[in-house]
């Protein structure tokens, strides 16, 4: 893997993103399904607004979306954006019952996803941000890879088995990119790039 190939990969990495906040900021929860509609329609796009329990189980092979139960899709964006499949969607799961909550309901978690088909495959990548759960799996032996920014190495969890392009791909304007917007993960596997946000996307979130 030539670092020139990997720029190539950052850069897509940065305009899927641009994409991605573009068309989430246009969308308010307030008209957000008309909103969706019109946007998937100008970019020459479909949209789905319903439940997709086989677009969860499709993505389950990324890490950040192989999380909790009752995972689905909805809010479903996609096709062919110059040149790249491209698409993007609201995701549910959820976790185990809250002892003592009302009707001891599980807890539901909302994150908003972009994934772009690649016209190469590449090795397996995890930038995430340091939590409980990072910690654990640095214990019980997936070791996280460390850089010459302090600041990012505390931050953020970064695996891979192929460390020169973990190094290649976290660069100086990725990093400096990924700390200035918290909630932001990215994931490569194969031939799928994916951006994981944290929480649903809402107008102004950057």
């Amino acid at each position: 893997m030539d670092l020139e190939t990997t720029g190539f990969v950052v850069l897509i990495v940065l305009g899927a993103i641009g994409f991605a906040l573009l068309l989430w900021v246009r969308c308010s929860d307030d008209g957000r399904d008309a909103i969706f509609l019109r946007e998937a329609n100008r970019l020459g796009l479909t949209y789905s607004p319903h439940h997709n329990y086989a677009y969860a189980h499709a993505y389950e092979f990324l890490r950040t979306l192989d999380r909790g139960e009752n995972r689905y899709a909805f809010n479903v964006v996609s096709g062919n954006f110059k040149g790249h499949m491209v698409t993007l969607f609201d995701f549910h799961y959820e976790t185990g019952r809250v002892r003592g909550g009302e009707d001891n309901k599980p807890v539901s978690h909302y994150l908003s996803v972009c994934v772009l088909t690649l016209t190469n495959t590449f090795p397996e990548l995890l930038v995430t941000r340091e939590s409980l759960f990072s910690k654990l799996a640095q214990a019980v032996g997936s070791p996280d890879i460390d850089f010459e920014s302090h600041e990012f190495s505390k931050q953020f969890h970064v695996r891979s088995a192929d460390r020169k392009f973990a190094y290649d791909f976290c660069n100086p304007r990725m990093m400096e990119y990924l700390l200035a917007n918290n909630g932001l993960n990215v994931e490569v596997e194969s031939a799928s790039l994916a951006l994981v946000f944290d929480t649903k996307l809402h107008p102004g979130f950057m």
